[in-house]
């Protein structure tokens, strides 16, 4: 790594013919997998929490110490925190020649205590305080306009923050082309380039000496709504469908619709109106992918002809708006996946489909249902629960107002309740990219109980669930399972108590509230009740 770190510096150097003691070298080093776990980076690691960290950080250093010694000055680049590489333990101290590249992959999480202000989520703001405390120089790579999401503003609040910090360097990558990427880029740059103003001010000028004072206005008012919009939800990962929908809700799509239509009425001829014509196509895009996001989910809930003709009919009116306004010079193709994913589906055919699994065996099926944890050997009864429950989606993030936890309430398929495999991922049984269900889903399950020894406490196990979600047993909150620290909750089982509000000899009511922010979601893995 010292060998071929030097040699990139030299050819830089050739390559510009000047020097630049500021310029660095990005190390790549795997860190979400094949971190080496010999005996001797084992030591160095050590067992308590953030153990890789401290393995990544020595040889770091060890490459940065090298690097130095046969160019001093020179330096090298690492992305940290990103993935499961978060920050050094309190014993590290960091080489002062390397820049440790810190990318803000989450920008909202409303259950870790998030100040509404706050562009960085808690857990972001730990590790690259840490980092800085323990002597790294800093950096940030952030993202532009990810996949089919509107951008937040948030991003131009996160470069006041990251400037505070003392940050010097800043990169962009942009991930789309469209219009709304315009102001957001101009902002950036005049910022990273000494002006004194905020962000938000520099985008506001901008807006109004591109598309015109009013609809400049206009064009401002439309991604601060967006933006005040996304602060509603739970938790965000760019580049879904649902944080799309959930920014563009239906009386905003209408409302800026209007404001649409009037503002290419009042823009001035020539360039100012052609700015405004590829701000409305672009944005109009969003709009639909938004429409199609919710019409997509009532398909999957209901599976009537009239709502599955709906969605494909805006799925086919997609396409023809995209080859009718010539919409690729605005868009990567990457957001066609979502109509050719709802013409794809057949909604008629989705049955519920275990994965593959030797649940069989009763040892086997035990540690699973206690996957992460040691399987007890106290206990007196185990009832697994049956596999497949009804599932509905919640696009519009209605279920808990309209009271889908309720006992009595009808969880029929003409009311939009699905047979679910709860041994596998919803995406898994046939519904699709999972950057197109991601949200708010809900889990429903009746069942009569086995006879439970009399004076013990009643557990409910869940196996897994993607992300996180509120239990409910008979109408009544039992338990949560939120999205913790370490990322890896989805994954591993939980126990809830269910004593008070289980219901012995009768039929009992089990419903799960669901949040997925990114990749496959729901129940995965059985679930059952027990005793100890």
């Amino acid at each position: 790594a010292i060998k071929n770190t030097v040699r990139m510096h030299k050819e830089k150097e050739i390559e510009q013919n000047e020097l630049q003691e500021t310029a660095g070298v990005s190390l790549a080093l795997a860190d979400r997998a094949g971190i080496c776990e010999c005996e001797k980076c084992s030591k160095i690691a050590g067992e308590e929490p953030n153990a890789k960290d401290r393995l990544v950080w020595h040889f770091m250093n060890e490459v940065a110490r090298g690097v130095d010694k046969e160019l001093p000055g020179r330096k090298i680049i690492l992305y940290a925190p990103y993935f499961e590489l978060t920050q050094p333990p309190a014993d590290v101290k960091i080489e002062p020649n390397i820049i440790a590249v810190s990318c803000r992959s989450y920008s909202w999480d409303k259950g870790t205590g998030q100040k509404p202000d706050d562009p960085f989520i808690p857990q972001y703001r730990e590790w690259i305080t840490s980092i800085q405390t323990a002597g790294a120089e800093q950096a940030v790579y952030d993202y532009v306009l990810m996949s089919v999401s509107p951008q937040p503003l948030d991003i131009l609040d996160a470069f006041d923050e990251y400037k505070k910090l003392g940050y010097k360097y800043y990169q962009p990558e942009v991930m789309q082309r469209n219009e709304q990427t315009w102001p957001i880029l101009w902002a950036l740059a005049q910022a990273s380039w000494g002006s004194e103003k905020a962000p938000r001010e520099l985008m506001k000028e901008y807006c109004q000496d591109y598309y015109g004072e009013e609809n400049g206005k206009f064009v401002v008012w439309l991604l601060e709504e967006m933006t005040a919009n996304s602060r509603n939800t739970r938790r965000i990962c760019y580049g879904n469908t649902y944080i799309c929908a959930r920014m563009l809700p239906e009386t905003l799509v209408k409302n800026a619709r209007h404001k649409i239509r009037n503002a290419l009425r009042i823009a001035a001829p020539g360039k100012e109106r052609e700015r405004m014509q590829n701000f409305s196509d672009s944005i109009e895009v969003h709009f639909r992918v938004a429409e199609m996001s919710r019409a997509h989910k009532d398909a999957l809930n209901y599976r009537t002809e009239e709502k599955i003709k709906n969605v494909r009919d805006m799925a086919v009116d997609f396409l023809r708006f995209w080859d009718g306004h010539n919409v690729a010079k605005l868009f990567s193709c990457n957001i066609l996946s979502v109509p050719s994913t709802i013409l794809k589906i057949n909604f008629a055919s989705l049955k519920p489909k275990a994965r593959k699994n030797n649940f069989a065996d009763e040892s086997i099926l035990k540690k699973t249902l206690f996957i992460g944890e040691e399987v007890p050997s106290d206990i007196s009864k185990l009832q697994v629960l049956p596999e497949v429950w009804k599932l509905k989606l919640d696009p519009r993030s209605t279920g808990e107002k309209e009271n889908w936890k309720a006992v009595d309430l009808s969880d029929n398929t003409e009311n939009g309740w699905q047979e679910i495999s709860t041994w596998n991922f919803i995406e898994s049984q046939g519904y699709g990219n999972p950057r197109h269900i991601d949200g708010h889903f809900w889990y429903r399950l009746r069942f009569m109980p086995e006879k439970f020894p009399a004076g013990k406490k009643v557990f409910l196990r869940i196996g897994s669930l993607d992300d996180e979600g509120i239990i409910y047993l008979n109408g009544e909150k039992v338990g949560e399972r939120k999205y913790g620290k370490d990322g890896h909750e989805w994954k591993k089982s939980f126990a809830v108590d269910v004593t008070a509000a289980f219901r012995p000899g009768q039929e009992n009511v089990l419903a799960v509230h669901g949040y997925d922010a990114q990749g496959a979601g729901g129940i995965w893995r059985p679930c059952a009740l027990y005793t100890r």
